[in-house]
């Protein structure tokens, strides 16, 4: 009797441990590997990046760097190609880059694949995927609106006769560049063949600019400020109509009056002023632009304290909103 329970015994010892050994184990599936990736994400189809990491949450994290870094490269080497840029230069732009090349993927919505755990290298792995399709679809949606409002800009500026309106049309235009080049490059990395019509639009951002650079060279300006006796308010707007790009000499063809207050009042011991300005662009008897404000109050124990500090505030309100507001 008990050599036949033994036998029973052994007989389901070796049943259970065959079927243990014919049951599947955890394969590594395609998608995590470098390189057999694409039979599961065809790159004519998809763009991925491969994550690596000892939890789930840094492996979806790497997967998605890894993935936009595809996009950097890309871009990376089409801006070279239509930019000589500095050390400096290429610093900031790759920082600028990696702004907009994360904030965009983001609108794509990357998908992830199921975290893929090795027990031999004691990671996870994770596959983050976009389809070209879906982020094509995206990207034209942005860049015909983007495209469209330049197009019409450039429409009602060549229908301006006046050429420092026309000029202040064109540069309204400009406003679109930025943000239709951030698209496009991207739409290039994703479907390089497919951007024709957007090719020819960023071909028209650099005639249009080449033209407005023309038509700036024939607008010039002679300056005139009314009660700065110091004259560096005076020597503040020209340095920065020069600065953008306008001539300024004493037969200017518009007339740029301008007038300061700032007076120096006293009361009980302190010195006070609330400095303004007044800018007023004219060409043949009509004014075409201008510009006024009105800054807070200063005030000190020293008049000539008030009066400087009153002088510099006016000329950082010309460099940050005058150039604005009347040259773009």
């Amino acid at each position: 009797m008990k050599k036949s329970v033994h036998i029973i015994f052994y007989f389901f010892t070796v049943v259970i441990c065959a079927s243990c050994s014919s049951l599947p184990k955890n394969k590594k599936p395609l998608w995590a590997d470098s390189f057999s990736v694409v039979q599961v994400f065809p790159p004519e189809k998809y763009i991925t990046g491969l994550g690596y990491a000892e939890t789930r949450e840094m492996a979806v994290s790497a997967a998605d760097g890894n993935l936009a870094s595809y996009f950097s490269r890309e871009i990376s080497s089409l801006t070279r190609v239509t930019q000589n840029l500095s050390n400096a230069d290429e610093a900031k732009e790759n920082l600028s880059r990696e702004i907009i090349i994360k904030s965009n993927i983001e609108l794509f919505g990357i998908k992830h694949t199921e975290c893929y755990f090795d027990s031999a290298s004691k990671n996870y792995t994770v596959c983050a995927y976009i389809s070209r399709d879906e982020a094509w679809s995206i990207l034209t949606q942005k860049l015909s609106v983007v495209q469209n409002a330049f197009i019409n800009g450039i429409s009602i500026a060549e229908s301006e006769t006046e050429p420092f309106k026309k000029l202040l049309a064109v540069n309204h235009t400009f406003s679109q560049e930025e943000d239709f080049f951030n698209l496009y490059v991207m739409a290039l990395a994703v479907y390089p063949k497919r951007c024709g019509t957007y090719t020819k639009t960023a071909r028209r951002f650099a005639i249009e600019k080449q033209k407005a650079a023309v038509l700036k060279k024939n607008v010039t300006f002679s300056v005139t400020v009314s009660g700065d006796f110091s004259k560096q308010i005076k020597t503040k707007i020209e340095s920065q109509l020069s600065k953008n790009g306008f001539t300024v000499s004493k037969d200017g063809a518009y007339k740029l009056n301008a007038t300061i207050r700032a007076d120096v009042y006293e009361y009980n011991g302190m010195y006070s002023c609330m400095p303004q300005i007044e800018i007023f662009i004219d060409s043949s008897g009509s004014t075409v632009a201008s510009f006024a404000a009105e800054l807070k109050k200063i005030s000190a124990y020293n008049a000539q304290t008030v009066e400087k500090v009153s002088l510099a505030n006016l000329e950082k309100i010309l460099e940050e909103q005058f150039v604005q507001e009347c040259l773009y």
